[in-house]
């Protein structure tokens, strides 16, 4: 997993709010959580900050990742069945899958939204 150690010594919960900004479109696309998730949590150091811009962002890409991953290998393997069958029946569940063994902190609103993304960027 994309920074295993330290995100074995975060919050899941902080983890899954840094992801969620992340995940964000508009301004903020793609761009680092730091400054943002300090503001929502004042508490934290900015060392601490940092880990979590770094876990969450490596994630959301690895995220992205196993989405196209996931895509490919159902295309390959099914051809042209009917994306929203290849969808269904493979890509998420192999998508899901790998992201368990990845961040297994993950919600399945962040999940669900990741995997989304991942859909958009491995097909445009």
């Amino acid at each position: 997993m994309p920074h295993e150690e330290t995100a074995s010594r975060l919050d899941p919960s902080i983890l899954n709010e840094g992801l969620h900004l992340a995940m964000e479109w508009g301004e903020h696309w793609l761009a680092p959580i730091h400054d943002r998730l300090a503001a929502a949590r004042p508490e934290l150091t900015a060392a601490v900050v940092d880990s979590y811009d770094s876990v969450c962002r490596a994630v959301m890409r690895a995220g992205h990742d196993a989405t196209a991953d996931a895509l490919d290998s159902a295309w390959t393997a099914h051809g042209w069945r009917g994306l929203d069958d290849i969808v269904t029946d493979d890509v998420y569940p192999a998508f899901a899958a790998t992201m368990q063994e990845v961040a297994p902190w993950v919600s399945d609103d962040n999940l669900g939204r990741l995997f989304s993304q991942g859909m958009y960027y491995a097909v445009k």
